[in-house]
């Protein structure tokens, strides 16, 4: 070797040196070497410095290429995050970890903290994406999977802390949902202000007047922020208690049935960290879920029910600003769209599988709506019924006998029944119905149904001319045709509504109402209630139109049976019936042809009652003459026959026996067979001079067409007119 060589030489040297004198001979040689030395270094240092940094590079690049994925790995992630790669990003954070957790090159643990650095900004990227309300729920599931498993469960529960979080914000979104609609009524107070500053100056007559399509609006938005927000919520939810977002805990079976809510099944010896979790957030997320449906449920009964609430309306009276303005009267068709609305969104989040002990807030928030709903519908009805005297227009209906009042009154009824039947549509999922309720809605629909004999008796009131008729409320809103008509035409139209109102409306409003369900069994206390209330109405105004007719029919009747009228003692013999029996009659044709127009068994009725008074008035009138001739006495007879000649078709028994019994006890004895057989002469022959008027008088609807509706009334009158016979008065 090299070192040898050197040895040996140096041996020679120190052996020439101990032979020879002169000096040391290495000086000169160290100079030399040194020389030579400098000179090799300055031609070969370059070559040297660029083999170490060969040699380093070469060296970096082992340690690069061996572990070019730890340094490729940050670059990856960005890559594959952009393409939404997140399984790669996980298996290669979980690689990473696994291989650099604990290392203590320096090099390594700078890496390391770059690619945590990009794995927690992935992580809040996530958590936003998973508070987004447009991601779906697939979505929601596989990256809260992700934030599980890149935050890691050790100190821990990611997927319990962004649970918390989505809570959070649902309940933020419904108080900022309150809060936009408190600024909403308070521009809608401002805007009403103005409008009634601008109308009070005479520059505008618009007002809103109602802000009830405001709250509904609300209450609909808020319905669906629940329902969307809690559809997802609640899915996660069942997610996590399944605990399959965590791959090494035994998946559990999700839990649809409130029952097995709180009661997920275990197996013992096989319980595990993540189980405990299970079990622990169990009532926690029933916390969550009640937290925001309590605060729902606050958020309708403070706009809707609570009295202590006021939207301070102007112009509006106390009641009517109370928050209770949305089921107040005036209110019931968007009182009963909001309770169908809130009884949908319970209905939503049962059908979710949330358990009932979660939703009883908004099951008892409904059941709450609904009775002050159903209250206010019937309130409302009630008194829209009572005010429907303002649309008679005393036109008969095609069906004839009646109005089309009876007719509005049978459609804002079955109206109010439809509208009431939604509203108490039972909450799908829940059981039993509000008996208590039930029971009321009996008792006001029969104040609903008896409310229109209120509106009926209200047009009874009608003064008996047009002067005193245009002072009430009833004949302002009459049009021409009700102008034109009398008092007793008014009372026979509302007479003949009363009775179509009891034998035709009621059973069908009862055979409704019975179809929905409200009565069970034989109950008919409603019907009795009803028929009873009408039947003293048809009752008054029957009597209310016989007694007016009375002073018609009894006018000039009265006078010309007075002595001093008509000489009795001392007057011709007969030749003729005496003309107050033809005006009787013919105003008993007018009456008729007033009623015409209803059905025959009350014209007959009515007729009969009247010709009843008018027999016990004339045969008692002829009966307290005091001093009769026989010529008076032929005269009284042949008027009597007259009488039960014209009247024999709606005469009853007992009118017929008074007429005979008055005859028979007229003063007979100086009458002889002729002056009977004149009378039978006398009375042939008006018959047949008046037999139009005696067709009339016997009206049956089924023979006598001449009487028929189908003839004008007009048309009647000049046909008596033209036919009838009117003799002179008898001296």
């Amino acid at each position: 070797s090299c070192y040898e060589t050197l040895e040996q030489v140096n041996q020679c040297i120190e052996e020439e040196e101990t032979k020879t004198t002169g000096g040391n001979l290495t000086t000169p040689l160290d100079v030399v070497v040194k020389e030579c030395n400098r000179r090799a270094a300055e031609l070969f240092s370059s070559i040297l410095d660029k083999k170490d940094k060969a040699d380093r590079i070469r060296n970096a690049l082992n340690v690069i290429d061996r572990f070019r994925f730890l340094f490729g790995l940050p670059d990856s992630i960005d890559k594959n995050i952009a393409n939404k790669a997140y399984d790669i990003v996980l298996n290669d954070y979980k690689k990473a970890k696994s291989l650099f957790a604990d290392t203590q090159v320096r090099v390594f643990q700078q890496v390391m903290e770059g690619v945590n650095s990009k794995i927690a900004g992935f992580t809040a990227q996530l958590e936003e994406r998973l508070l987004e309300t447009k991601c779906p729920l697939n979505e929601k599931k596989q990256l809260l999977k992700y934030l599980v498993e890149f935050k890691g469960t050790s100190t821990n529960d990611p997927a319990w802390e962004n649970l918390e979080t989505q809570q959070r914000q649902i309940i933020d979104f419904l108080r900022e949902d309150k809060r936009s609609f408190k600024n909403r009524v308070q521009e809608f107070v401002e805007r009403e202000k103005n409008l009634q500053k601008m109308k009070l100056a005479g520059r505008s007559n618009h007002s809103e007047n109602s802000i009830s399509p405001l709250v509904n609006q609300f209450v609909d938005e808020l319905c669906d922020r629940v329902t969307l927000s809690l559809s997802d919520y609640w899915a996660l939810c069942q997610t996590y208690l399944e605990g399959s977002l965590l791959p090494e805990i035994k998946k559990k079976p999700i839990l649809q049935h409130q029952d097995s809510f709180l009661s997920p099944p275990s197996t013992p010896g096989s319980t595990t960290p993540a189980g405990n979790r299970f079990e622990d957030h169990t009532e926690d997320i029933r916390g969550l879920i009640m937290e925001v449906i309590k605060l729902f449920t606050g958020i309708i009964t403070q706009y809707c029910i609570d009295k202590d609430f006021q939207f301070n309306l102007p112009n509006h009276s106390k009641d009517s600003q109370q928050a209770l303005y949305l089921m107040n009267k005036g209110q019931p068709a968007w009182a009963a769209a909001t309770v169908k609305r809130v009884r949908i969104c319970t209905e939503q989040l049962l059908s979710m599988g949330i358990p009932h002990e979660c939703v009883a807030a908004s099951v008892e928030l409904v059941t709450v709506m609904r009775r002050i709903c159903v209250r206010c519908l019937f309130k409302s009805t009630e008194q829209n019924i009572t005010e429907l005297h303002v649309r008679e227009n005393w036109q008969l209906s095609q069906e004839r006998g009646h109005t089309a009042l009876p007719i509005h009154f049978q459609n804002t009824v079955l109206g109010l029944l439809s509208t009431v039947r939604e509203v108490m549509e039972d909450i799908r999922f829940t059981r039993g119905t509000d008996a208590a309720l039930v029971k009321e809605i009996q008792t006001m629909f029969c104040s609903v149904v008896v409310a229109f004999a209120d509106c009926l008796k209200m047009l009874t009131d009608v003064g008996d001319d047009k002067k005193e008729s245009h002072d009430t409320t009833v004949s302002s809103t009459l049009d021409e045709h009700a102008a034109n008509t009398t008092a007793e035409e008014r009372l026979v139209l509302v007479l003949g509504n009363c009775r179509h109102t009891m034998l035709v409306i009621i059973p069908i409003l009862l055979e409704t109402f019975k179809s929905h369900g409200y009565i069970k069994g034989s109950d008919d206390e409603i019907e009795n209630k009803s028929i009873e209330r009408y039947s003293g109405l048809e009752r008054s105004i029957f009597d209310k139109y016989v007694n007016s007719k009375e002073s018609f029919l009894f006018g000039d009747i009265e006078q010309f049976l007075q002595p001093r009228s008509f000489p009795w003692a001392e007057c011709n013999p007969p030749s003729s019936v005496n003309i107050y029996v033809q005006e009787l009659a013919l105003k008993l044709v007018m009456a008729q042809s007033e009623l015409h127009n209803i059905e025959a068994e009350l014209l007959r009725r009515i007729i009969g009652h009247l010709l009843e008074k008018v027999t016990h008035r004339v045969c008692g009138m002829i009966a307290g003459i005091e001093k009769i001739s026989k010529n008076g006495s032929l005269q009284a007879r042949l008027d009597l026959e007259s009488c039960l000649l014209l009247f024999r078709g709606n005469m009853n028994g007992k009118c017929r026996r008074l007429v005979q019994e008055t005859i028979d006890g007229l003063p007979s004895e100086d009458i002889t067979p002729e002056d009977l057989a004149e009378l039978a002469i006398l009375l042939e022959r008006f018959k047949t001079h008046n037999q139009i008027l005696v067709s009339c008088l016997d009206y049956s609807p089924k023979t006598d067409k001449s009487f028929s509706p189908e003839v004008p009334l007009t048309e009647r009158g000049s046909l008596l007119n033209a036919s009838l016979r009117v003799p002179d008065r008898a001296p």
